[in-house]
């Protein structure tokens, strides 16, 4: 497929970046789809998987999570072949996975941090937000003079 070829045909709702190659979750075909060559050409992964965000390890590509239709953690350990669930998660929104640790924006506006691929979720520490409006991306911070995570946003009333 070239890259004119999913003009209409595909529609990604998250793209990410991984070891220089870009993955995109296509809510048309509901599988990850993944690009060798920069996005001329995309080939689709065999699992389906209807995802809202889509995080890559950044250590091991055949790692990835995703945040499903019932904003649950979907995860695949073979680059987005085979699709399970991972329950006891709550909510999850935004997801960007870090050197040390996966980091989520919960629906209940609070960031989370997840240091086990998803398997136990806490508030980190020092993590002080105030978001305002809709997120639109979560990055982890760690200096001394700011906080461990940072949430951007435009608009709305402020979060607590």
């Amino acid at each position: 497929m070239d890259a004119r070829s999913l003009l209409g045909g595909a529609d990604f709702y998250a793209l990410v970046v991984a070891e220089g190659r870009p993955y995109g979750a296509d809510s048309t075909s509901a599988r990850v789809m993944v690009s060798d060559d920069g996005g001329h050409t995309w080939q689709p992964r065999a699992g389906e998987a209807q995802l809202l965000d889509l995080a890559i390890d950044p250590t091991d590509p055949d790692q990835m999570v995703g945040v499903d239709l019932d904003r649950a953690l979907a995860v695949s350990d073979d680059e987005g072949d085979s699709w399970g669930a991972r329950g006891g998660c709550p909510q999850l929104v935004e997801l960007e996975w870090t050197s040390s640790a996966l980091v989520d924006l919960a629906a209940e506006r609070s960031i989370i941090r997840s240091a086990h691929a998803g398997l136990t979720w806490n508030r980190p520490p020092r993590c002080r937000v105030r978001i305002h409006g809709v997120a639109k991306a979560v990055t982890r911070t760690p200096t001394p003079h700011r906080p461990l995570c940072t949430a951007r946003a435009t608009g709305g009333e402020p979060w607590s």
